[in-house]
């Protein structure tokens, strides 16, 4: 599997098997099992490019043997094996979940929040950190095998993205759609919640015309175009994961004016081209104003920019359709903000 992702590009948090959760390992009895197998990880996994970070453990504060020193020795093997990349620790849903429980003091090791914001929720809250890296490892289980469970994984993301950590995972993918693997249907697996998947193959076969999956592509693109208000409007969505659930009032033949932050998270280039068209009824309808602009964003930065456009002077509906492209090719786009007209 590392080979296929070294080949690929893609990048890899490589977690021990460590996991206080329920109480079902002893850190203390198999302490040198666990120190030997950290270092066996690391040693076995170290020249993938693909591993970018070593996770040392999974939510130790949720086991009663676990201590400081116990988590300084982690730490301190894998930096023997390998002092070329950071080291984390994803932090318990109980407990104290900051870095300060580990008693690690480097400049390369980080905790990661686990479901800040409680179980099965939507997710807001994130613990900011002036010195260290931060974010959230783990949210939105269990209610992530639903449709709406599905859309906080955009909603929620969206959120934490304004908050600027370095790390956002929803827990997780597999529940909800597990066919993001092809080839996978409801036979072939039970998920924790017990039950098979929400989708797979055999209930969603075209996924990528699913509107709930294209939140979640566009939440998670790189140079989103998020309009702060309108997503918050709309950030509990419904049993159905219905987008969206509040279209605005506007006033027909008004001048519109959203607040729009746009963010900059590829590897390369500050250049960020953002555009934007109001539609009468539908995205393809008559065009009743647009604009642009050229941004300089720093690399994993974000800016907060104003767009206001003429609003349809008929029509039931005005769809705000946003854009951004680096470099002239479009990297974003949505057209799903829609507004009701008066």
């Amino acid at each position: 599997m590392l080979d296929v992702m070294d080949e690929m590009g893609m990048m890899v948090i490589d977690e021990s098997a460590i996991r206080g959760s329920n109480n079902d390992q002893d850190f203390m009895a198999g302490a040198a099992n666990m120190i030997a197998h950290v270092n066996g990880l690391v040693h076995r996994d170290r020249n993938h490019p693909c591993v970018i970070r070593w996770s040392q453990c999974n939510e130790p504060e949720d086991d009663n043997t676990n201590s400081s020193s116990f988590e300084q020795n982690l730490y301190q093997t894998v930096m023997a094996a390998d002092d070329t990349r950071p080291v984390s620790a994803d932090a318990g849903a109980s407990g104290p979940n900051t870095i300060n429980s580990y008693g690690i003091t480097a400049s390369n090791f980080a905790a990661f929040e686990h479901y800040p914001s409680g179980f099965a929720v939507y997710t807001h809250d994130v613990a900011v950190s002036t010195t260290h890296p931060y974010g959230d490892g783990e949210f939105i289980w269990a209610a992530d095998n639903t449709a709406q469970g599905l859309m906080w994984f955009a909603t929620s993301t969206v959120t934490l993205r304004q908050k600027d950590p370095s790390d956002i995972r929803p827990y997780t993918l597999l529940s909800s759609w597990a066919s993001f693997v092809p080839g996978v249907k409801a036979n072939m697996m039970s998920i924790e919640q017990g039950g098979p998947p929400l989708y797979n193959e055999d209930n969603l076969p075209m996924p990528w015309s699913n509107p709930i999956i294209l939140r979640v592509q566009r939440a998670f693109n790189p140079v989103a175009v998020i309009d702060t208000a309108y997503w918050e409007a709309n950030h509990l969505s419904d049993k159905a994961g219905t987008w969206p659930i509040s279209k605005p009032a506007i006033t027909k033949g008004s001048q519109v004016s959203r607040q729009l932050m746009v963010f900059n998270d590829t590897l390369s280039g500050t250049g960020v081209d953002v555009s934007w068209e109001m539609h009468q009824d539908s995205a393809t309808g008559a065009m009743s104003g647009q604009g642009s602009m050229h941004l300089d964003i720093p690399l994993a930065g974000h800016t907060t920019v104003t767009a206001s456009v003429a609003a349809p002077t008929s029509g039931t509906t005005a769809v705000l359709v946003l854009q951004s492209s680096k470099n002239g090719t479009v990297l974003f786009r949505d057209d799903g903000e829609l507004f009701t007209l008066q």
